[in-house]
């Protein structure tokens, strides 16, 4: 397998440096949106740039230099105006998922100590009896609350000048606390520099190339969407078309003419199982099977060439998206291979909040089936007692005011991610489980309950499944393996409540066969609801 060479990128430690460097992309976009009805906003780099010097000098002028400046709402131009307005002055920028319960939210912003916090008008009830010179609005929708554009409009009215000029943000002061997603267990404040999220975004530059115009509906508020989609676009000097309403997601990635975009995989999947139902719906499922063939040979032998009713579908579903990066999960080889026929390229990362996120990913021609890739340049990858452990300049300083977790988590100066993985003969890494979820016998023995996923996702009937350790009730640490599936909706509904779990026991039985006893899934649930998932549409498993 060939090695594709590393582009050159441009290195900068702190913020007020990236903000100089971009400033020269002047008129080219940088930053583009749709509205609800589809009206295409864009912001150019010499607006966006001193957009954010106002802002900062604002921030400055009312104290708020070093502080910490909570942010929670979808993702938004204001949204992003706050962000660097905030790291460009040495403020850290606590990122906060909307999609939480209320009372959620506010220990976030109470425990990360926020002097202000900037919000959306979907979480205005949760601060509506707060201090207004506290809280302020990042869009227009309520009246008599300070909105981002009012503070930007009574710095420009000064006569004095911007003050922020006397600010030079340290390059190892933290630029952002991100909470964890919290699958597992309660999110942790992540404290991450200046230094680490730039080398970051640098880095994924000089791996994976995006293009010129780049589309994302990654929230802003976790270090995926931020790092790799934001940071990185607007270092290289490419256009990024973002989305905060999911609503509206596809119709966006569609019109916008980007050529790359990033996503998880629950995104790609659905979108690969829309193929197959438009097929259906058509008619046209066994044509379709026939095409997959014939695009499959003819690709093996160089020969590919996709019928003008793929390019039309293509059209229809990814517009002229030609390049996929997918992380937060795992993906399903099989899914990647039936897009890369239809000449779309899905690259795999691996990536974790606490090292900002990126640790690996597939390089473009050189991508390897069933891995996440190669680490970075700068990232040091250690598989220790099958642990995934990293260290480098991306990990982060530490849990805000969580020093016992920190340790921890940071023992022996190496960040200890809490997954399970192994590297191939060529460097390749390899995601196998969470160390949290293992299944435990009593034996001593442990399994993945991600490995019975991973396979069970690709049986048709299953649209989402959850494996887990079930207790056989004499002893905590006496289990069975169980199985919670929620069957695709398509697929069963014209079947029975007996028929289906008839049809899921079946193929449970097939995959059975082929394990020891101890390690069979013996338990089966049908669920009638999908699982409830995070903003990067992971499932909660402690749900």
């Amino acid at each position: 397998m060939r090695n594709v060479a590393e582009r050159s990128v441009v290195y900068c430690e702190n913020f007020r440096d990236f903000i100089d460097i971009i400033e020269q992309y002047g008129d080219q976009p940088a930053l583009t949106w749709y509205t609800l009805k589809g009206e295409k906003k864009t912001r150019t780099y010499a607006g966006f740039v001193s957009d954010v010097r106002t802002l900062s000098s604002c921030f400055v002028r009312r104290g708020l230099a070093g502080k910490h400046i909570a942010v929670v709402g979808e993702n938004s131009y204001a949204w992003l105006l706050v962000y660097f307005a905030s790291t460009v002055c040495g403020s850290a920028a606590v990122c906060i998922d909307p999609e939480q319960a209320e009372g959620r939210i506010r220990s976030m912003v109470e425990w990360a100590d926020a002097e202000v916090v900037f919000t959306s008008a979907s979480c205005r009830e949760i601060f509506r009896d707060d201090d207004r010179q506290k809280v302020f609005r990042l869009d227009e929708a309520d009246s008599g609350w300070i909105t981002v554009r009012e503070l930007m409009d009574e710095e420009r009215a000064r006569t004095d000048g911007p003050v922020m000029e006397e600010i030079m943000p340290d390059v190892d002061c933290t630029a952002s606390i991100v909470y964890t997603s919290g699958t597992t267990d309660l999110s942790r404040p992540v404290m991450l520099s200046q230094r680490a999220l730039l080398i970051n975004s640098a880095e994924s530059n000089m791996v994976v190339d995006m293009g010129e115009q780049c589309f994302t509906a990654l929230p802003f508020c976790h270090t995926y969407g931020m790092t790799c989609a934001v940071i990185a676009t607007l270092l290289r000097g490419a256009e990024l078309i973002f989305n905060g309403n999911m609503r509206t997601a596809m119709r966006d990635m569609v019109i916008s003419g980007a050529t790359a975009t990033l996503t998880v995989p629950l995104v790609v999947e659905l979108l690969c199982r829309q193929i197959w139902n438009l097929a259906e719906q058509h008619g046209k499922t066994r044509e379709l099977r026939k095409v997959f063939r014939h695009l499959e040979l003819t690709q093996r032998f160089g020969l590919w060439n996709m019928p003008d009713n793929m390019k039309k579908l293509r059209q229809q579903l990814f517009g002229s998206v030609r390049l996929i990066i997918c992380g937060g999960a795992h993906l399903d080889w099989s899914v990647a291979g039936k897009l890369k026929l239809l000449g779309i390229e899905v690259l795999e990362g691996y990536g974790i909040t606490e090292c900002s996120p990126l640790v690996s990913v597939n390089r473009y021609g050189e991508a390897r089936p069933n891995t996440v890739g190669k680490p970075l340049k700068s990232c040091k990858v250690r598989i220790m007692d099958g642990e995934i452990c990293v260290s480098g300049p991306s990990v982060m300083k530490g849990y805000y005011k969580m020093p016992e977790e920190t340790k921890k988590a940071l023992e022996g100066g190496w960040f200890h991610t809490g997954d399970i993985g192994e590297f191939d003969k060529d460097g390749y890494l390899k995601i196998t489980g969470r160390k949290k979820n293992l299944i435990v016998f009593k034996n001593g023995k442990k399994v993945s309950p991600e490995a019975y996923e991973n396979k069970l996702k690709t049986i048709p009937i299953i649209k989402e499944v959850l494996v887990y350790g079930a207790s056989k009730g004499d002893s905590q640490d006496n289990v069975r393996i169980a199985a919670s599936v929620y069957p695709d909706p398509d697929v069963v509904k014209d079947m029975t409540a007996y028929e289906i779990l008839e049809a899921v026991q079946t193929e449970i039985d097939r995959l059975n066969n082929t394990l020891p006893f101890y390690q069979q899934i013996q338990m089966v649930d049908i669920r009638t609801q999908e699982f409830e998932r995070n903003t990067l549409s992971k499932i909660k498993r402690q749900m």
